[in-house]
């Protein structure tokens, strides 16, 4: 059931992981979820953490530290880390059953190395990096799909010739699209088309028609149509 058009399989396999463990009784199962949850802002403050070294380090490398600099680098991690905690602990929130918080850690990760293949564009370990992260931020959730593409374009662009950056930015693409493909694959064999997620669908009708409660949809709101399979009360 991990290959869902409606849910991306890297969430639910770290749940699943964490029920094989800790194999809580049906009382503490909903605790290992946040116990879950945690971990991953726990990670994600990790890679913050990086994205926020590597910030800084570019900007030492381009602008020499002088006279007159806006902020020091200690009142830029303050903000940065206020801005942080603001994004996770009140827009994603660790409350959640989601793979929000599990995407961001690869937005970071993905946007600290294309910091770091600024630095050094020559670097093909960070290429590779990149198209790891990327395929993996797409198992934690699909709109990271078409948004590598867009981490693909920047990179090429990053610094360097492009008769350089090409092949290495190639390279990204072959990992991420390796990882990918068996997902693809097997979520365009389900639909008989071409499909890397559909989770568009629902956030269209829940967001859009305002179907819900979306945790238990009960009522379509303004979507035209019915269920093939209405909840029944038994």
């Amino acid at each position: 059931m991990l290959v869902n058009g409606h849910w991306s399989p890297f969430y639910p396999w770290l749940v699943a992981v964490a029920r094989l463990l800790l194999r809580p009784s049906g009382y503490w199962e909903f605790t290992t979820v946040h116990l879950v949850n945690f971990l991953m802002y726990v990670f994600a403050a990790g890679a913050f953490e990086f994205l926020l070294r590597e910030l800084l380090a570019c900007q030492t490398s381009s602008h020499q530290q002088k006279e007159g600099d806006p902020l020091a680098p200690w009142a830029f991690r303050s903000i940065a880390y206020l801005i942080f905690l603001w994004l996770s602990l009140t827009l994603i929130t660790l409350e959640r059953k989601s793979p929000d918080m599990l995407m961001s850690i690869f937005v970071y990760l993905g946007i600290a190395l294309l910091l770091r293949i600024r630095r050094h564009p020559a670097n093909w370990s960070a290429f590779a990096a990149l198209g790891v992260v990327m395929g993996l931020g797409y198992l934690a959730k699909a709109p990271m799909f078409p948004l590598a593409f867009v981490f693909f374009g920047a990179a090429l662009f990053a610094g360097g010739h492009l008769r350089t950056m090409i092949p290495r930015t190639l390279l990204a693409f072959v990992l991420f699209a390796l990882i990918c493909a068996p997902l693809v694959i097997g979520l365009s064999r389900m639909k008989g088309r071409f499909s890397f997620g559909e989770s568009g669908k629902w956030n269209y009708l829940t967001e859009i028609n305002g179907a819900g409660p979306v945790w238990y949809m009960q009522e379509v709101g303004t979507a035209n149509g019915k269920f093939v399979h209405p909840p029944e009360n038994l």
